[in-house]
């Protein structure tokens, strides 16, 4: 009819409506202890920052929240106020822990390490324990070592992110080979990474549900002394197959097996 302007299509508008709600509430933010309140959440930081200024999360929209110690929250954004977001915790469940798997990795370079603790996060490993020995990778001094372990425990935190994973695996202070093979007395099995044909089927059943320690060593691997400490202290080998794997890549599929993935 003549002198009838069109009615706009605002499908498309409301589509993008709903998927960056579905985003927001797909997507995961860290909690500490301390800025929860009585079930109000007043998150800061770089979190804040986040889902207000990247995420643009709405009041009286839902996001997920995550505490590393296993504690999942859905949450409703109530406001923002002095640069933090106010949350109310509707829900919370926190699910048992159900890894007993710690990994011990000699230092290799910085961005394979970090795809090392990345993925081993994301599966599931209890902590990570980086280690010094004849061949490993290491540059700096003591500080040096302390900001690594920073950005370690940062790349844990991204990981669970996206992950959604609730339980934060613990990154160790910094060891030597020798720190490891002190180390595995306390567990209840040990099992090296190896090209070697090994025990494994058996290695890899008798570690359900026990404290166990996987050790995986640097690209050049370990030195025959090396290895003998940790066989004569109680590891028993595990073979990941012929290929020569990155240690990053021996790490990840240690931890799958032995978390029975």
């Amino acid at each position: 009819m003549a002198g009838v302007a069109p009615v706009p299509d605002q499908e498309p508008a409301r589509n993008r409506a709903e998927a960056r709600t579905n985003m927001a509430h797909s997507q995961f933010y860290i909690i500490h202890g301390e800025e929860i309140d009585n079930r109000i959440v007043r998150l800061g930081g770089s979190e804040s920052h986040h889902l207000s200024r990247v995420s643009r999360v709405r009041m009286g929209e839902e996001v997920n929240l995550l505490d590393g110690r296993g504690g999942i929250y859905r949450a409703v954004v109530q406001g923002y106020e002095d640069q933090r977001t106010v949350l109310k915790i509707v829900s919370e469940e926190k699910p048992a822990p159900r890894s007993t798997v710690d990994i011990a990795l000699a230092l290799i370079k910085i961005n394979r390490l970090d795809m090392a603790v990345e993925k081993c996060t994301e599966l599931g490993v209890r902590r990570i324990i980086p280690f010094t020995c004849r061949h490993s990778v290491w540059r700096g001094s003591p500080p040096d070592g302390d900001r690594k372990l920073r950005r370690l425990k940062r790349k844990v935190e991204a990981a669970a992110k996206q992950s959604g994973q609730p339980w934060f695996p613990e990154i160790s202070p910094l060891e030597d080979i020798h720190g490891v093979v002190r180390m595995i007395p306390g567990y209840e099995r040990a099992v090296l990474a190896s090209r070697e044909p090994g025990p494994n089927r058996e290695a890899v059943e008798k570690t359900a549900g026990r404290d166990t320690l996987g050790i995986v060593g640097p690209e050049g691997g370990l030195t025959g002394e090396e290895t003998d400490s940790l066989l004569k202290a109680g590891a028993v080998t595990l073979s990941l197959g012929t290929a020569r794997l990155r240690s990053e890549t021996a790490a990840i599929c240690l931890a799958a097996k032995l978390l029975g993935l």
